[in-house]
């Protein structure tokens, strides 16, 4: 057996760290600048899948253990509202992503905050802010089909919902944002301001 075809047999029967920071496939490589924050805050699994997962309050690691690596792109959690302008900034900085799963326990609202800016628009001090160019949230909106599961956390009902998930083709791996874009979301290091 090649090299490769090993490396590839290992990638198909085994489970990722729990604390992985690098991609599964190093051919499908993401930016080293992706996703933006915190790098133990992601597992970050196969560049190339079309699936983001959000457990929210829910620890990430056992959901991430349970998820075959090759159905998703990145698990990371959502802690307070002010969390979604990171998240929307690498969603949008990563044009692979097209499913947004949430699940696990909202134990802050941020889920339920996520979903009006995904299904309505609207987003309280979120921090995401319209520039006379481009809307960010309506970017965002039409960018990513949401999953609710929230209040969902058996981790073998969620490996369902995601592997029942169909891969989207798109181009272009992660990288950096449109300059507008760039503008319109907060920083990713930078402390949260509201929008005025």
């Amino acid at each position: 057996m090649t090299a490769a075809r090993g490396l590839l047999h290992s990638a198909l029967h085994s489970r990722i760290p729990a604390r992985s920071t690098r991609p599964l496939m190093g051919s499908l490589a993401a930016d080293d600048d992706w996703p933006f924050g915190c790098p133990d805050s992601f597992t970050l699994a196969n560049c190339a899948s079309s699936t983001a997962v959000c457990t929210l309050w829910t620890p990430r690691t056992e959901l991430a253990r349970a998820l075959h690596p090759l159905s998703y792109s990145v698990v990371g959690n959502l802690y307070t509202r002010e969390g979604i302008g990171l998240l929307v900034r690498n969603v949008l900085a990563n044009p692979r992503l097209r499913h947004l799963v949430l699940c696990g326990t909202d134990g802050s609202g941020a889920g339920l905050e996520l979903v009006l800016l995904i299904k309505e628009g609207v987003t309280a001090d979120s921090g995401l802010e319209t520039t006379p160019a481009i809307d960010v949230r309506e970017t965002f909106r039409h960018r990513v089909e949401l999953h609710d599961y929230r209040g969902e956390c058996d981790v073998h009902r969620l490996r369902q919902i995601v592997d029942g998930l169909r891969s989207v083709s798109t181009v272009g791996p992660p990288g950096r944002l449109h300059p507008e874009l760039e503008e319109a979301l907060p920083r990713p290091n930078a402390p949260f301001q509201a929008a005025a």
